[in-house]
């Protein structure tokens, strides 16, 4: 269930209710108390349908409000009922809105973020050396580089530029980072004698050249991205894309800092085309979705008050 919280300056209360009264799908309308100030909290519950644009209307009309959309976990007895139709809602999908503010924290570089990619890149090398594909896909799985990549194909759908270079700016550096951590552990072990210096090309074929399943597997992964972004557990991180990240970016450590040239070029194209391919196929489930909630919507969009605020 989902809760709209807004603080409204006592002049403009009765006409803040009445706003809301009007929007089909919100419910439960409660004055909860006065603060210090003299502003009153306001409390409602909305369906997901209609969220987004009950949160955007009271944005635009009271700027300078304190206005937060909660989502509140718990059984109704609504949703013990039989649903209509074959094809149900999410329950556990976000709002626009939350998928916004989601894509604003994501595309920050955090240490957190740094560490985990550092952490990815020391396994995922160990992994290409070894041709071991229980040690990548364990850095896949550690691998946070599903966040900066999915707030970068919100800042490109909804054309905020700000947004979608400071994540790629994000996911480029963590991206390095594995990179480097990758190549430090493979120099380490040459250094003591643990590696030889010569990777098992065959069982690696696919980090080294670019051809129609490599661009098929990047398109599926970033609508796979977008997907699990947009719920509750979209903050955890998988193999969602990294399988198209890591192990590109490991292996091409491992050459660079060996000094082994060979093949250098073709892991770099593969990972190039991978993002550029994942972004494509999550900015597409994007546009897709947007397009059929606007057709679904049945409900009309909250309009603005004919008198003006006082």
């Amino acid at each position: 269930m989902l809760q709209i919280r807004v603080y409204v300056p006592h002049d403009r209360l009765e006409h803040v209710e009445g706003m809301l009264v009007e929007v089909d799908g919100v419910e439960r309308i409660v004055r909860v108390g006065t603060t210090h100030d003299g502003a009153v909290m306001l409390t409602a519950d909305v369906e997901h349908s209609c969220a987004d644009a009950c949160f955007t209307m009271l944005a635009e009309h009271l700027p300078e409000a304190d206005i937060a959309l909660i989502r509140l976990d718990g059984i109704q007895v609504s949703d013990t009922r039989p649903q209509r139709g074959w094809l149900a809602s999410d329950p556990d999908s976000l709002a626009w809105s939350e998928v916004i503010a989601e894509a604003r924290t994501s595309s920050r570089l955090l240490g957190r973020y740094l560490a985990l990619m550092a952490v990815a890149g020391v396994i995922a090398g160990i992994g290409v050396i070894e041709a071991s594909g229980i040690l990548i896909v364990g850095a896949m799985a550690i691998s946070p580089d599903l966040l900066p990549l999915a707030a970068a194909c919100v800042g490109l759908q909804q054309r905020r530029p700000r947004l979608f270079l400071r994540s790629v700016s994000t996911l480029v550096v963590g991206l390095g980072v594995g990179t480097i951590t990758a190549g430090s552990s493979a120099a380490i072990l040459r250094g003591v004698g643990d590696y030889s210096g010569t990777l098992q090309l065959a069982s690696l074929s696919s980090l080294t050249h670019t051809d129609a399943t490599t661009i098929m597997v990047a398109l599926a992964a970033g609508v796979a991205a977008l997907l699990t972004y947009e719920t509750k557990a979209g903050a955890a991180v998988g193999v969602a894309i990294s399988v198209t990240t890591i192990p590109a970016s490991a292996y091409l450590g491992v050459l660079l800092f060996t000094k082994n040239s060979s093949g250098a070029g073709g892991a770099l194209g593969v990972l190039a085309t991978n993002l550029a391919c994942l972004l494509i196929g999550g900015t597409l489930t994007i546009v897709v979705q947007q397009s059929i909630r606007r057709r679904r919507s049945r409900r009309p969009a909250p309009t603005a008050p004919t008198a003006p605020l006082p």
